[in-house]
């Protein structure tokens, strides 16, 4: 994204949630935050979440 530019949505990677509590997690931070949300579960193993895990900027953990 380019400096100063501001994002239409916050993308959120999480670890550690149990399945059957992800979507109700998910709807939560939908419900609280100003803006949509997208929400990855980092436990997973693939390209894009390595991606995250290196570039991302923890917020808490």
């Amino acid at each position: 994204m380019e400096k100063g530019k501001e994002s239409n949505d916050i993308d959120i990677g999480v670890k550690g949630i149990e399945p059957r509590l992800f979507f109700k997690f998910y709807a939560e931070l939908f419900k609280h935050l100003p803006k949509p949300v997208d929400l990855v579960d980092l436990s997973k193993k693939s390209l894009f979440n390595d991606l995250v895990e290196e570039t991302g900027v923890k917020i808490y953990g």
